[in-house]
């Protein structure tokens, strides 16, 4: 930028300063763009050398993972439209106290209706989760659904990896 200030007289010499200027500021950005791209380059070599050789030898590519969502005909429907707190990924079994917590981040989204709707099928899932076994824990998909109310009203708790979640 500093070199186009410096520049700036080359405009007052006419039509022949006008493209000794331009060919000024063409220079300009071309050097200032090989500069960016090259510090870029090494600020991602570095983050690739330092930050994921240990992480991925420790963590397996971070296997398991644990999401609670909503689901019905109020939030949008019954196969596609959720409503839920963002999924829970670790590089151990995750402990029920993490799905707990994911259950009750996704039920505190909900709408005042929509919580009231899901409000049996809510308190049933976190039964379940309160019951699993110390030792097993738990790997699926689960759906507690509240019969009493229609349109396929329904709290789900998934659970993804190599060996069960909901550990103590």
């Amino acid at each position: 930028m500093g070199t186009l200030v410096a520049g700036a007289p080359l405009l007052a010499a006419g039509p022949p300063g006008w493209a000794a200027y331009a060919a000024l500021a063409a220079g300009t950005v071309v050097v200032g763009g090989v500069i960016y791209m090259s510090s870029s380059t090494t600020n991602e070599e570095a983050k690739t050398d330092t930050s994921t050789k240990s992480d991925t030898q420790t963590c397996r590519n971070r296997d398991w993972s644990v999401h609670s969502h909503a689901q019905g005909t109020d939030i949008g429907g019954t196969t596609k439209s959720t409503i839920g707190a963002p999924t829970v990924v670790s590089c151990n079994p995750i402990p029920v106290s993490m799905g707990t917590a994911n259950a009750n981040a996704t039920y505190a989204m909900l709408k005042k209706i929509q919580a009231k709707n899901r409000a049996e099928a809510y308190a049933k899932a976190l039964k379940w989760l309160s019951n699993l076994p110390a030792n097993g824990g738990f790997l699926g998909q689960k759906s507690f659904e509240n019969y009493k109310v229609s349109g396929g009203i329904r709290f789900d708790i998934d659970s993804y990896g190599p060996s069960n979640n909901f550990i103590y």
